[in-house]
């Protein structure tokens, strides 16, 4: 009814007055529109232009899989004494080094290493956004903040998806942009870590 349209309104608003939640916010999302790649461009880019078979590609994610499996809880256990700003910058310079330098990675080994990189990444920035806004949300509205935190991932998969569409069509080509666009990765990554930096 209108009254509860009114009231998710006026708590949406209220967060994004938060101005430590509306810049942390804003700085995650290219962030994981860099990580979000390894559903979409990556895909094409080791299959469509470097040639690998799809089982190729199949084993090569499964390093990703596994490393979550076996090192993400031992890896943040070790890690509760760092700062959130340092925890974060740290898993977003690896994912921007990992996506990267991926354009120059040409055979399966190199290919792999860059997969363990940006996975470490993965695993000390995703639990150390969700610790932040944790940490920031008043008591009685966490549960808000945290359902607004896992909406900028549907939001940054959406936003991933339409700039690599503009660019092949303003490039004219399809899969031979996915090289330019994992290059890319590296320069957005960079910028967001100088945000990330100062919003914590």
């Amino acid at each position: 009814n209108e009254d509860d349209k009114l009231s998710v309104e006026n708590n949406t608003i209220g967060i994004l007055k938060d101005k430590r939640m509306f810049y942390f916010i804003l700085t995650l999302i290219p962030v994981s529109m860099v990580y979000f790649q390894h559903m979409s461009t990556l895909p094409l880019y080791l299959v469509k232009e470097l040639g690998f078979k799809t089982s190729e590609f199949g084993m090569l994610i499964a390093i990703n899989t596994v490393l979550i499996i076996l090192v993400e809880v031992p890896l943040n256990n070790s890690l509760t004494k760092w700062r959130d700003s340092r925890l974060l910058t740290t898993g977003a310079l690896l994912a921007a080094i990992g996506f990267g330098s991926m354009v120059f990675a040409k055979d399966i080994l190199l290919i792999a290493a860059t997969i363990v990189i940006w996975t470490f990444g993965e695993m000390i920035l995703f639990p150390a956004s969700a610790n932040y806004i944790s940490s920031i949300a008043p008591e009685s509205k966490r549960g808000e903040y945290m359902g607004f935190f896992q909406i900028t991932f549907s939001l940054a998969f959406t936003l991933s998806l339409m700039v690599q569409s503009i660019e092949a069509f303003f490039l004219m080509v399809s899969v031979s942009t996915t090289a330019s666009s994992l290059s890319l990765s590296c320069c957005i990554n960079s910028l967001a870590l100088s945000l990330l930096a100062t919003a914590v």
